[in-house]
């Protein structure tokens, strides 16, 4: 890939000595490959060929980086748009639609709910389309065998068009840098020449900000239009597209470089035989090989995840890998989430410990004796009087339980002192604190008086509730009580914070005096949203570590490239439909959006049909195979979810015989670095029968010989 990358640095320069205007040469790569990108590109602007050109600025960045870098710092940022978050837009949506029951129950019986529209309002508006082409699709097809298409298109040019009449133009999406893009192109496009490095797929936002690279700047690629998926955008942006169909491409067979194909009995297997092998090429190539050389790809990483850190981290291998852990996972998500649930209200045993076994409610405490002084103290609920508390709660009536232990605080057992202080808590989160009201309860007999309280009353008592139970404290100082292990997992429930009071931040901006009761169907549901959809413990990508990813990804040059998973079930994946739209209100939005001139914009609706994906499998693989320079191992399970597997037309056709090679593999090859000092043990062990067990240890002096299943023989 240098070599591309150095090939596109020089088709760029030479360009660039014919028009002397351009003083910008600008790389765009993926965010995954801009570290690697820059550093390839300082290595060959070293180089004596290129120092000879004239003096012109070169810089690499992701579409997101240069928006923030380039755009962002200069002008005085006039171009730049403040950001609408996802969870606020929802917010809005569930606002209207309680105003406008007609359209609510349209939406909801159209998309089914708030989070599934906002998704497909988020993926419309980056692709650029409004509110009236929506319309206009309606009208195409009003009256029409397509008109659940005409009410579905209608509803959705309603609330469109409500986001749009909220914030205008003056609002931005995560990730949503056309329009930025365009207006700033539109004013220096001319001094900048852009390149296109690494992608496998462009996002739709990103392709309409290449139309307008194309039309106010310069855009050159550093791969053939036919060999990547978004070749027919490319094409199009050029003028050099047609309308027919296109073929699968074919998988290219890998013929320079050795190839290896093992069949491998489970998933498990696989990952210790990867994890092992690298580390031996490692330590033969005595320094000649880095892990930074090395990448590890599956088309489904999920059957992998239990193992991979464990089985890695053992043979010494860094990696850098997506964490699967998200926000919603973290126990202050519990907490928060927990305080928003109709069910700790009702005293329901589940809900309840969900927030206390958090360990963050610190300021519920309970008396404890002090071993050493015998003294009481008062200290926040232990896990084992968790523990205590959840026996009780199964064994006896937990009405009776918990109506028992508000009454009585004088029983000295732990968990009736933990059932009597998270009764008294949940109390005041009810009463005091009002945050009963946080959540929708239909029927239920709250006060109509709660339905006056504003947003930013409600929240500000969420929050006063989350800080006199001391959760603030436990968050930002669990660190000096518990020490360095923990420190890690202490930052990532600092970033759920800071994320948590983030979005209420910005619902209080947004809708502080409106009543709370419009907002409290939806709000729990929003919340935890935002909190499935952001990461948690994402660290920085580390240099000289192994590459772990899941294909289509974007790709650079790698010594060594491992494809697990590489069976007929796992490989090609089969394309599912997804958001709301479904295949043919896809192509009748895309057949609207090109009537009126919006090609680009039909290009990102496409991009997420059945046939569109269908295509983008065998050239992602190709991409995948093609960028080994040293060897290209391909591993699948035997056995897979209990049904065997065999190897994908994929390997077939890039290594003919490994269907034949099967039984010439076996688990044992790589073994499991079982040390030596351990006992080995029988594969198989049948059990003893009860009564042969009881004579065989209780009879003393009875010697007793096993052979298969026969009884024993006294000597």
């Amino acid at each position: 890939m240098s070599g591309t990358l150095k090939s596109l640095l020089e088709r760029m320069l030479s360009d660039n000595t014919a028009s002397p205007s351009c003083q910008h040469i600008v790389v765009l790569t993926p965010a995954r490959l801009r570290s690697y990108a820059e550093r390839e590109a300082l290595r060959i602007m070293r180089s004596h060929e290129l120092s000879q050109q004239r003096e012109v600025d070169v810089s690499v960045h992701s579409f997101i980086s240069f928006v923030r870098s380039v755009i962002g710092n200069h002008d005085d940022a006039v171009f730049m748009r403040p950001t609408l978050s996802p969870f606020l837009m929802r917010v809005l949506l569930a606002q209207e639609m309680s105003k406008r029951p007609d359209l609510f129950r349209e939406a909801g019986r159209t998309f089914g709910s708030v989070n599934q529209f906002a998704a497909q309002v988020e993926e419309l508006r980056k692709s650029g389309v409004s509110s009236d082409d929506l319309h206009a699709a309606a009208q195409k097809n009003a009256g029409s065998l397509a008109s659940s298409n005409a009410s579905r298109f209608q509803a959705l040019h309603s609330l469109l068009e409500l986001v749009e009449h909220e914030y205008a133009d003056n609002y931005a999406l995560p990730g949503e840098i056309a329009p930025v893009m365009k207006s700033w192109l539109a004013v220096h496009g001319s001094a900048y020449r852009f390149g296109l490095f690494g992608f496998e797929n462009i996002a739709p936002s990103e392709a309409l900000a290449l139309q307008w690279v194309e039309r106010y700047s310069q855009l050159v690629c550093d791969s053939d239009m036919a060999e990547v998926p978004y070749g027919d955008l490319l094409s199009l942006l050029t003028g050099s597209s047609n309308d027919a169909s296109h073929a699968l491409a074919p998988v290219r067979p890998v013929t320079d470089i050795p190839v290896m194909a093992k069949p491998i009995d489970n998933p498990a297997e696989e990952i210790r035989f990867v994890a092992s092998d690298i580390a031996q090429r490692i330590k033969d190539s005595r320094g000649k090989l880095s892990f930074g050389d090395v990448l590890v790809a599956a088309r489904d990483m999920s059957p992998y995840r239990a193992l991979l850190d464990t089985e890695f981290s053992y043979r010494s291998v860094p990696v850098n890998t997506t964490p699967a852990a998200m926000m919603s996972d973290d126990p202050l998500a519990d907490v928060v989430l927990g305080l928003l649930d109709p069910a700790l209200y009702r005293r329901e045993p589940a809900a309840i410990l969900r927030v206390f076994r958090s360990g963050l409610m610190r300021g519920v405490t309970i008396d404890y004796r002090d071993h050493a002084t015998g003294a009481m103290r008062r200290r926040p609920i232990s896990s084992s009087a968790l523990d205590k508390l959840e026996n009780l709660l199964a064994t006896q009536n937990p009405s009776m339980l918990w109506q028992l232990a508000e009454d009585d605080a004088t029983n000295p057992a732990s968990e009736w002192q933990a059932a009597h202080a998270i009764s008294i808590c949940i109390n005041q989160a009810e009463h005091q604190y009002g945050l009963r009201a946080c959540a929708d309860y239909p029927g239920d007999g709250i006060d109509d008086g709660v339905n006056e309280v504003t947003v930013r009353e409600r929240i500000r008592s969420l929050v006063q509730f989350l800080i006199d139970m001391k959760v603030n404290k436990a968050v930002w100082n669990t660190g000096v009580e518990s020490g360095k292990r923990n420190e890690y997992r202490i930052n990532r429930t600092r970033q759920v914070w800071d994320t948590i009071m983030g979005a209420l931040n910005e619902m209080v901006q947004q809708f502080g005096d409106e009543p709370f009761a419009v907002f409290a169907p939806t709000f729990k549901d929003n919340l935890e949203s935002l909190l499935r959809a952001e990461p948690l413990g994402t660290r920085p990508k580390a240099l000289n570590a192994v590459d772990v990813v899941t294909f289509p990804t974007p790709m650079r040059q790698y010594r060594l490239v491992y494809v697990l998973g590489a069976s007929e079930s796992q490989l090609p994946a089969i394309p599912h439909e997804s958001g709301l739209l479904d295949e043919s209100e896809r192509y009748l939005l895309a057949d609207v959006l090109a009537a009126r001139g919006k090609r680009v914009e039909a290009w990102s609706i496409l991009r997420s049909t059945l046939d569109a994906k269908a295509r983008r499998e065998p050239l992602a693989f190709n991409m995948l195979t093609t960028h080994a320079s040293d060897a290209l191992i391909m591993t699948w399970p035997k056995t897979l979810d209990g049904a065997a597997q065999q190897p994908s037309s994929y390997v077939n056709t890039v290594a003919p015989r490994a269907a034949d090679s099967q039984k010439g593999h076996k688990a044992c090859e790589w073994g499991h670095d079982i040390e030596e000092r351990l006992i080995p043990l029988p594969d198989q062990t049948k059990p003893l029968d009860r009564e042969l067990a009881t004579l065989l240890f209780t009879k003393s002096g009875a010697i007793a010989v096993f052979v298969g299943g026969c009884l024993p023989v006294r000597r």
